[in-house]
């Protein structure tokens, strides 16, 4: 065929081969067309086909090796930064709850020895042989309170009989240096209401006695209380009341610390915290000491 003339600076385009496909006759042209046309639609069928095989099939690895990854997660435990923070080479990496532990374990050695700080808090020999003498000192003041003509059971010669039951700390052995001392009086008869106790604690509250200073008889509590000081060292609550009813809560409680060594100096240690921090306190709406020691 003749060339077509070029322009001036461009260059020629290399020419597209095709080959060429003989030609018999229209009819047969016709044929093989069809043919070529229903072996590409069967070829297209079985493409699709196919690819919905191989995309089904990378569907379920996926779900295969998800699945597989979550079971591995499992075995092996939280990652690093929920286990404490520990360093780690890899961020990645896992580290098993045992060997957590392990290394917490290792970092911060256990068991703290409290013993020295705790000799300077519990209560020694000379808080005993104090709370003692206390008790014979103060029998012999409540005596002398309570035979004056006021307390005279006429038309008998007779008065009441006080009777001093300590109770608490002192008796379940959690006491400290700075623990007070809890006393319970009673008589031979119940003295139950309010007025009456009011009565007997004021009489105690109001007679000259040695060694020991009242500093206040609180009225308004549902259980009236009068607080003395010993010597000046020593602070005595009084109640009145059955004795029975400390003795079984201070009983109970020693049978709870002889269960463990190690109770009763963990006891004497929070004792020690809410007494620095006043929260040793009943009448002001805190826990008493047989609270804390619960």
């Amino acid at each position: 065929e003749p060339m077509e003339p070029m322009e001036l600076g461009e260059e020629p385009q290399p020419e597209a081969r095709s080959e060429a496909v003989p030609v018999e006759d229209p009819q047969d042209e016709g044929n093989l067309n069809e043919d070529a046309g229903d072996e590409g639609q069967q070829d297209g069928l079985e493409g699709d086909a196919n690819d919905g095989a191989v995309g089904h099939r990378s569907k379920r690895q996926k779900r295969r090796e998800k699945e597989a990854r979550r079971l591995k997660r499992r075995r092996q435990g939280p990652a690093p930064t929920e286990t404490g923070g520990f360093a780690t080479n890899s961020t990645t990496e896992t580290i098993d709850r045992s060997t957590a532990v392990m290394r917490l374990s290792a970092d911060f050695p256990l068991p703290v020895d409290f013993m020295p700080f705790l000799s300077d808090l519990v209560a020694d020999s000379h808080y005993r042989e104090l709370c003692e003498t206390c008790l014979v000192a103060l029998k012999e003041v409540c005596v002398g309170a309570l035979t004056q003509p006021a307390f005279q059971m006429k038309p008998f010669d007779w008065y009441p009989e006080p009777t001093i039951t300590p109770f608490g700390s002192f008796m379940q052995g959690t006491a400290l240096k700075s623990s007070d001392l809890d006393v319970r009086l009673s008589v031979q008869f119940d003295v139950k209401q309010k007025e009456g106790q009011l009565k007997y604690l004021s009489a105690i509250a109001e007679f000259q006695a040695e060694n020991f200073e009242t500093e206040v008889l609180i009225s308004t509590a549902s259980i009236p209380l009068l607080r003395l000081r010993y010597r000046q060292q020593l602070q005595v609550d009084i109640t009145m009341g059955d004795a029975d009813d400390c003795w079984a809560v201070d009983d109970a409680i020693r049978r709870l610390l002889a269960l463990q060594q190690h109770a009763t100096s963990l006891v004497c240690l929070v004792k020690a915290f809410a007494k620095t921090k006043g929260l040793i306190d009943a009448y002001s709406g805190f826990l008493n000491s047989v609270g804390w020691v619960f």
